[in-house]
């Protein structure tokens, strides 16, 4: 998997993680600007994609 495609799946589900900083025709913040990430949950990425991809609504929302 390329970077590209690293950065638009979530680390945790390996679904689309609708990052609208990567999205060509936003125009606005990203929907996680407005939500809070628990540490446990950020805890779970793993070491090697910390940092490069965002984690999914779904899995914020669990």
């Amino acid at each position: 998997m390329d970077d590209g495609e690293i950065s638009r799946r979530c680390p945790l589900c390996g679904q689309p993680n609708q990052c609208g900083l990567l999205q060509i025709e936003s125009t606005g913040p990203c929907w996680c600007t407005e939500v809070t990430v628990s540490a446990e949950l950020l805890s779970r990425v793993p070491a090697e994609l910390q940092g490069r991809a965002c984690i999914c609504k779904a899995c914020v929302a669990e």
